[in-house]
């Protein structure tokens, strides 16, 4: 049983004042945000965020590295109340290269969540490629000859054959990031 311990109109009121920053202006990752939350009363601020990491993240703790700093640092740059950070990169494990996503939230108090979305197995050709500093984005087009797959279905869609895209992995995670933001918050 759920017991809501403000009224309507306070809940309303503080739901209101609500604005959430994406680290971000790529439209897929404003729109993921957009998705999770589903709910026009909530602000939500785009703004450019430095993920301080390579410009190809090559493991998980790189990659979340990158969303945790992207979270941050567009939280500084705006009034909102809460901020989220998405990233994209590979990991390597068992001689083989994956792509993986992370998320992560951030508040005003510096509380902080995490999490990851599915991680799919990259073309073993990727790997030299990868480890001389190539973008997994360039070394796409190469091969699709889709222009900026990030900003559209992204390399999730290419290796699921469109089963699944970039736009409902990030919404996926952002809802992950949400849920647990919620449930932590009134612990």
């Amino acid at each position: 049983m759920e017991i809501n311990i403000l009224d309507t109109q306070a809940a309303e009121d503080i739901q209101a004042q609500l604005a959430i920053a994406i680290g971000s202006t790529n439209p897929i990752k404003v729109q993921a945000v957009k998705n999770a939350i589903a709910n026009d009363e909530i602000k939500i601020i785009s703004t450019h965020a430095s993920s301080e990491v390579s410009l190809q993240p090559l493991s998980d703790e790189e990659t979340l590295q990158g969303a945790i700093n992207r979270a941050k640092d567009c939280l500084e740059k705006s009034e909102a109340q809460l901020a989220i950070g998405l990233e994209a990169g590979v990991v390597f494990l068992n001689d083989h290269v994956f792509l993986c996503h992370w998320g992560a939230i951030i508040d005003r108090h510096q509380n902080i969540y995490f999490t990851n979305g599915p991680i799919i197995l990259l073309p073993d050709s990727y790997k030299e490629a990868l480890l001389a500093g190539q973008i997994l984005e360039d070394i796409m087009y190469g091969s699709t000859g889709i222009q900026n797959l990030g900003s559209k279905k992204g390399a999730i869609g290419v290796f699921t054959q469109d089963r699944l895209n970039r736009e409902q992995v990030l919404t996926q995670i952002v809802k992950v990031l949400l849920g647990q933001y919620g449930y932590y918050r009134i612990q």
